[in-house]
């Protein structure tokens, strides 16, 4: 039987349901209350599914046969708030619920369909599948028969209400329920005796807008907008989608012909179909596009004029599509030599649209030039940009602002590639060959930067700095800028930016926490006068490009080992070891490491990985790290194998240490905590002839190696794989 605690107390459908073997059987009275508090729970879904479905269990597990009825219902009202929480369970699992039940349950689930219990969008779902059902004839005859009324109910049109009044004797119907129309006065519908306001289903239909994949469901979307709202617009619903459409479009529009229906759907499915390509959906967003094509087609023809200049529109959206594929093409790494052919084709044909644009035809939309001009820089073919925007000087000033801002960071780029051999042999400590450090292009990158991350805005005049950069009259939003970086694929251009931010970084934090980098030469000693910068804006910034530079793949020793300081005076301590253990074990795979003595982290890797671990109290890490150091920080291992609680697998890291001294000193401690099983591995350790004192030193030397190629693919496991 099934027994529930706590039914009868319930006042509100939050209260959770408590399964336990001890209470008594449910009454009809705390059957009844417990359904009550099933459907006051629709909305809300505070009862959680588990705890519903141990209900059902419990109530199946009973052999009163007079559950059963009790049964269906809790599984109806289950089925109902899965409908709720957008499960969508399919139409044959509602047709199996109604085949088992009795006129007496079909009768009060209608009544629970027709009550004020569901909103009007689930009644309208449960409506279309039982008319789905009834058209298949998979609908039970008796269902079909109870449940005639809600087959036969439509969604009124404004001005009409609809009632239900029982039938005279002579015309009983089978559900004893007809369905009347009448249309209302102006006086009522002022007085709001109408149906109720139309808000609910203008916002479902904005949300169903705004999530069509077909065409068909875009149409839809936007018929039930305008009969919701004959005033209201895609545009005024989803405003940002105004920034998704070419600005001639509306223009070219045959509003002497073309209803605000028309006009409507042609405007989302441009929009849309750039949301789509933003999503990765380029088949979806393409074959929307063209059937949206093939729709406007047969509106009623406008001037010949305005049709030429909505099929240009037309063809620089697909160009959009187009475009953004081959983006997501190289974001992928798919850099094969079609894919790159055909990317620097598309962005080409862009861009010359830009420049040799004839005086009647429309212009491209900014957002086309933006990712026109994004592929050709990843690609490295920025000298085709260069070229054109010479030839034509005049119609250069009509690009947006990314143009102005790659076109700085590749001449940044450009410098810094030009001197990085000596830059890094300055950077290893030797002399380089170079007497003076051009620069010239980096200041003014650095300046464009710093006015980008500061609150304040830059001066409007030139101003001078010592190195002859001159800071530039503005910089493009944080909002356009980030955006822009991540979907950058040079990767010199990416590490000039990582490093221009490391020295923004070590500027403002002075306290031992710099991030050293390679091009550091490159930018100025202090953060420009004009640009207020926080240490709360450098760190967002540092931990905006560690993401891009991750996401990219830069996963060299220096990046690595650059980001896992950043993690480490964060104190995202795990972040910082995986980081840390890639900075020295490269390319390497576990269970590949080889020759053994190629492991050689830095002794100040080392120690910040020691303190790493000392922080996330795995102790027994800590021991083992300490007999790499040179010499070997015996007061440090000491203290940690001393410890008493460890968060890591200690019984299977004590075979990695192979100093007796820490092992003797680690035996003692278990011994001291009553820990023998434990000590008594470590005394087989200590008594492993590997580890007599008397062997050679070239055998503890390399016993010392195996040991520690061993644990290191233990911490890649730990930090960097899983």
């Amino acid at each position: 039987m099934c027994r529930i605690c706590g039914v009868a107390p319930l006042t509100a459908p939050s209260s959770e349901l408590m399964i336990a073997a001890a209470s008594p059987d449910l009454t009809p009275s705390m059957k009844a209350r417990l359904l009550e508090v099933l459907l006051e729970d629709l909305p809300t879904g505070k009862i959680s599914p588990a705890s519903r479905h141990s209900l059902e269990m419990e109530i199946l597990a009973s052999d009163d046969s007079t559950e059963k009825a009790f049964l269906l219902r809790v599984r109806l009202c289950n089925l109902l708030r899965e409908y709720v929480s957008g499960q969508a369970p399919s139409a044959m699992v509602l047709r199996s619920r109604l085949s088992e039940a009795t006129a007496v349950d079909l009768d009060w689930f209608r009544g629970i369909i027709n009550g004020q219990r569901l909103s009007t969008d689930l009644r309208t779902s449960i409506q279309d599948k039982l008319r789905f059902l009834s058209e298949k004839n998979l609908l039970p005859a008796l269902a079909k028969t109870r449940l005639a009324d809600v087959l036969t109910v439509k969604v009124a049109p404004p001005g009409i209400v609809v009632k239900t009044e029982p039938l005279s004797e002579e015309d009983v119907a089978p559900s004893g329920i007809a369905v009347k129309t009448e249309p209302l006065s102006e006086e009522d519908v002022d007085m709001k005796m109408a149906v109720k306001p139309e808000g609910i289903p203008l916002q479902v239909a904005a949300r169903t807008l705004a999530s069509a994949c077909t065409y068909a469901a875009l149409k839809q979307a936007v018929m039930q907008i305008s009969e919701a709202s004959p005033t209201t617009g895609v545009k005024d619903l989803l405003p940002t989608w105004s920034n998704k459409i070419p600005p001639g479009l509306e223009s070219s529009f045959g509003r002497a012909t073309w209803n605000a229906v028309q006009m409507d759907t042609v405007v989302g499915s441009f929009a849309r179909a750039a949301e789509m390509a933003e999503e990765g959906c380029f088949r979806g967003a393409k074959q929307l596009l063209r059937c949206g094509r093939l729709d406007w087609q047969s509106y009623p023809k406008s001037d010949e004029k305005l049709e030429k200049k909505l099929e240009r529109n037309f063809r620089w959206q697909n160009m959009y599509l187009d475009l953004m594929e081959s983006q997501q093409q190289l974001s992928g790494r798919l850099w094969t030599e079609a894919v790159k052919a055909e990317a620097d084709r598309r962005a080409k044909v862009c861009m010359k649209a830009v420049f040799f644009k004839a005086p009647d035809e429309e212009p491209v939309p900014s957002y086309v030039e933006d990712i026109a001009v994004l592929v050709l820089f990843n690609l490295d073919d920025w000298g085709f940009v260069k070229e054109v925007a010479q030839d034509q000087k005049r119609k250069s000033s009509s690009l947006t602002a990314v143009f102005p801002f790659l076109k700085q960071l590749n001449a940044a780029t450009l410098e810094f590639q030009q001197q990085k051999d000596d830059l890094l042999i300055q950077f290893d400590g030797g002399k380089s060959r170079l007497k003076v450090t051009t620069r010239q292009e980096c200041l003014k990158l650095w300046n464009v930067l710093a006015s980008s991350l500061s609150r304040t805005e830059a001066p409007q005049s030139v101003l001078r700095r010592p190195g002859g950069a001159a800071l530039p009259g503005g910089a493009i939003p944080a909002d356009v800028l980030w955006p822009l970086l991540r979907s950058l694929r040079h990767k010199s251009s990416l590490y000039l930016l990582l490093s221009c931010f490391c020295r923004m970084w070590s500027l403002v934090n002075r306290d031992n926490r710099s991030l050293p980098t390679v091009a550091d030469p490159l930018w100025p000693v202090s953060l420009p006068l004009h640009a207020t910068i926080t240490p709360v804006e450098i760190k967002a910034a540092m931990s905006n490009m560690v993401d891009i530079t991750t996401a990219n793949g830069m996963d060299d020793a220096d990046i690595s080992l650059l980001k896992g300081d950043f993690h480490f005076y964060q104190g995202a301590y795990e972040a910082a070891v995986a980081m840390y253990i890639r900075s020295f074990l490269g390319g390497s795979l576990p269970g590949f490491l080889h020759p053994a003595t190629a492991l050689a982290p830095s002794q100040t890797t080392l120690r910040k990985l020691v303190s790493c671990f000392e922080s996330l109290r795995c102790h027994t890490y800590v021991a083992v790290l300490c007999q790499l150091t040179v010499p070997v920080d015996y007061d440090t291992a000491f203290r940690s194998v001393a410890e008493k609680v460890t968060h890591d697998a200690a019984d299977e890291i004590y075979a990695f240490l192979w100093d007796p001294l820490i092992l003797e000193h680690a035996a003692f401690s278990l011994q001291r905590y009553g820990f023998l099983e434990k000590r008594q591995v470590v005394m087989d350790l200590l008594q492993s002839p590997i580890l007599n004192a008397a062997n050679p030193p070239a055998v503890a030397q390399n016993v010392a190696a195996e040991r520690a190629v061993e644990f290191f693919e233990v911490l890649f496991d730990q930090y960097v794989v899983c």
